[in-house]
C-alpha cells in the first residue's frame, strides 16, 4: 500500500537595497571649441561593489544653455564662447544626487580671408619713395593693418 506524506520547508529571503554613495561626472572639465561636441558620462559609486555606468539614468543640465546645450544622452553642444558647468542628476531610494563637470567653450581663431594692399596701381618716378598700406582680413572680428613702419 503506497503511503502518500506531505513535505513542507520555509526559507527566508532578505533584500537589501545597494546604498548608493556618490556620482561622478567624466570628463570633469574640458575645453572645446564653437560649434564642437563633448560627450558626458555619469558614473555611480556604490558602497560595496564597482563603479556603475549610470549615463543614460541621469538627467543632464547645463547652467548656461547659451554657451553649451546637453542632451539627454550626454552630450554637449558648444554654441558659443565662455563657461557653463555640466550636471548630472539622479534620484535614487528617494534621495538626491548629483555631480558636476566645468565645461570651457573657445571661440576658433579668426581666419585669415584676404590680404588688401593699397595703393593699387601707384606711379612712381625713379628715385622716389611710396606708402603702402597692407591690410588683413580675418573671418572675425574686424580687418587688421599689418602696414610696417
Amino acid at each position: 500500500m503506497y503511503q502518500a506524506r506531505a513535505y513542507f520547508a520555509t526559507a527566508g529571503l532578505s533584500v537589501e537595497v545597494p546604498q548608493l554613495m556618490s556620482l561622478r561626472v567624466a570628463p570633469a572639465t574640458e575645453e572645446v571649441l564653437t560649434g564642437g561636441q563633448q560627450q558626458y558620462y555619469a558614473y555611480a559609486q556604490w558602497e560595496q561593489g564597482p563603479e556603475l555606468d549610470v549615463s543614460n539614468k541621469v538627467s543632464w543640465k547645463s547652467s548656461d544653455i547659451a554657451v553649451a546645450s546637453i542632451n539627454a544622452q550626454g552630450l554637449a553642444l558648444a554654441q558659443q564662447g565662455g563657461s557653463t558647468t555640466i550636471s548630472a542628476h539622479l534620484t535614487y531610494a528617494g534621495q538626491p544626487f548629483s555631480a558636476q563637470a566645468a565645461l570651457t567653450v573657445a571661440e576658433p581663431p579668426p581666419t585669415l580671408m584676404a590680404l588688401a594692399i593699397s595703393p593699387i596701381g601707384a606711379d612712381m618716378l625713379l628715385a622716389t619713395q611710396q606708402q603702402y598700406q597692407c591690410c588683413l582680413l580675418y573671418t572675425s572680428p574686424s580687418p587688421r593693418d599689418a602696414t610696417l613702419s
